[in-house]
């Protein structure tokens, strides 16, 4: 999917609401602690990606920089 999957988190649309998550864990009989690995995993990346956005420029300093540079 590519960055789909962001571009989507980022406008609000989350295709994992509780209530999804509660009837899938019904329908498949999946143990609470199921997704625990998951989120652990979706935490480190996360992670990762904001310490490598905080050293990136701000669009205003990369478009400046980069684009209307004399």
């Amino acid at each position: 999917m590519g960055g789909t999957a962001y571009i989507a988190a980022g406008m609000g649309y989350n295709p994992t609401d509780n209530a999804r998550v509660d009837f899938l864990d019904k329908t498949y009989l999946e143990p609470p602690n199921f997704y625990d690995h998951v989120y652990e995993k979706w935490t480190k990346h996360r992670n990762e990606v904001l310490k490598k956005i905080e050293k990136l420029p701000t669009h205003y300093q990369f478009l400046k920089d980069n684009l209307y540079n004399d």
